[in-house]
């Protein structure tokens, strides 16, 4: 059964936007996860960070 082609294109359409909000998906949890080290590093004394500012 062949679908007609602007259908084709939505389909086509459709699947390149779930594939784009996959992938901003996985970038902003990404982000978040970066976010919450930041935070846990904020929280040490500077005696046992890496670096001293």
């Amino acid at each position: 059964m062949s679908v007609p082609a602007g259908q084709q294109a939505l389909l086509d359409r459709i699947e390149h936007l779930e594939a784009r909000l996959r992938k901003v998906s996985e970038e902003k949890a990404n982000l978040y996860l970066i976010l919450h080290m930041v935070e846990l590093l904020n929280r040490l004394p500077a005696s046992t960070a890496c670096w001293k500012i």
